[in-house]
């Protein structure tokens, strides 16, 4: 047909729309009363689908705004999903350039994933952050230590493998950086 330009949502129906109901895992939707047309509306065609569709069939898209149950913040909240990067950091330091970010490390160098959630956490945000933080539990107790104090006095070793093996993983990514930079 070659419409140049569509709006979504439209007519009535963006009168009580919640653009976050129609965004993320489908199957984490809700379902919703749609009182428009006293209708459920299971939320399985939203914006990312839209847009999808726009490209597909060369249209322009035009989202409309809920200003009916909206308010003006969840407007402003639209126009960030669909133009910029969720980027909290650059947003924190645009209102405090002084605060040190630290993403949140492996809590202890026994779980499964130790390590791994490291690398993969500042391959997500080694840009952004300005650290990552490292936290392990100690105690002279059966699960910990055995109750065996010399264990249990010798954990700082313990601290200072897993600072090495941090260290390690900043330096891993930060060389994937910097061989993806040229």
């Amino acid at each position: 047909m070659g419409v140049p330009i569509i709006r979504y949502p439209g007519g009535n129906f963006v009168s009580g729309y919640n653009w976050q109901d129609g965004v993320g895992p489908k199957e984490q939707r809700p379902t919703v009363l749609e009182r428009a047309w006293n209708s459920l509306e299971p939320n399985q065609f939203g914006t990312n689908e839209f847009i999808d569709w726009c490209r597909a069939v060369g249209t322009e898209p035009l989202l409309g705004f809920n200003m009916g149950t909206g308010t003006a913040e969840q407007a402003v909240a639209y126009v960030e999903y669909c133009n910029y990067a969720r980027d909290i950091a650059q947003q924190i330091r645009v209102i405090d350039p002084s605060l040190q970010l630290i993403a949140c490390g492996s809590s202890a160098p026994s779980m499964d994933t130790y390590l791994v959630w490291d690398r993969e956490v500042l391959e997500e945000s080694f840009d952004m952050v300005d650290g990552i933080s490292l936290h392990c539990y100690y105690g002279n107790t059966a699960p910990l230590s055995g109750n065996d104090t010399t264990r249990y006095l010798a954990m700082n070793l313990d601290m200072e493998r897993q600072i090495l093996e941090i260290g390690a993983v900043c330096d891993y990514v930060q060389g994937l950086y910097k061989s993806h930079s040229g």
